[in-house]
């Protein structure tokens, strides 16, 4: 294999490459899950999964942070604010938000919590997420019940989801390794289930 993927008109680095193809099983397994784009879009199942949503990114987000050890790159790629947002919107008080449910199983991916490379797995699955999260947004546009502004957990970076995603792209290929690259994998694996468990 060739140290780039040239796909989509664009050069891709190999462990992305790996990344994708080694968790599309996990990922069309939590796809197909959670139904987000069967007809009718309700609002009742798209508020329980992002109340779920939360309660992982509540306790997931603090626990990558730490191992990954980057602030500068991991703030803005924070989304429990977006989550919040999304759920005042949706008619939810803030106290209400505060009692749901976390996720602690996310602080146990191990090695996510003392890995940088691991981290940047798991992360490679919430960020992969908001490019699925264009089509979300599409598929909402003048639906009844959604903000007007739209959900900003499916797209919290607006116009700049291609440079977000890219920039994440080269930062991972600057770390990859041979021993890293198996990190992130097991730890994308690891985040996918534990995803699917929390959410269905």
């Amino acid at each position: 294999m060739s140290l780039l993927d040239a796909t989509m008109g664009e050069v891709r680095p190999v462990i992305l490459h790996r990344l994708k193809q080694e968790t599309r099983e996990a990922h069309d397994r939590l796809e197909a899950a959670l139904e987000l784009l069967a007809e009718p879009l309700c609002e009742t199942r798209f508020a329980r999964i992002l109340e779920r949503f939360w309660g992982f990114h509540s306790v997931w987000e603090p626990t990558v942070g730490r191992a990954l050890g980057d602030d500068a790159f991991l703030a803005p790629r924070l989304k429990l604010h977006c989550l919040e947002a999304d759920l005042l919107a949706l008619g939810r008080s803030r106290e209400e938000i505060e009692r749901l449910p976390r996720c602690f199983e996310a602080s146990q991916l191990t090695p996510l919590a003392r890995r940088p490379a691991a981290a940047l797995g798991s992360l490679y699955v919430l960020e992969g997420s908001t490019l699925g999260g264009q089509v979300i947004t599409r598929a909402l546009q003048g639906v009844p019940w959604a903000p007007s502004r739209g959900l900003t957990y499916f797209d919290p970076y607006g116009p700049r989801t291609g440079e977000m995603w890219r920039e994440f792209r080269d930062y991972a290929a600057a770390r990859s390794t041979p021993a890293a690259d198996a990190e992130m994998i097991a730890a994308a694996r690891a985040t996918f289930e534990r995803l699917h468990r929390w959410l269905t």
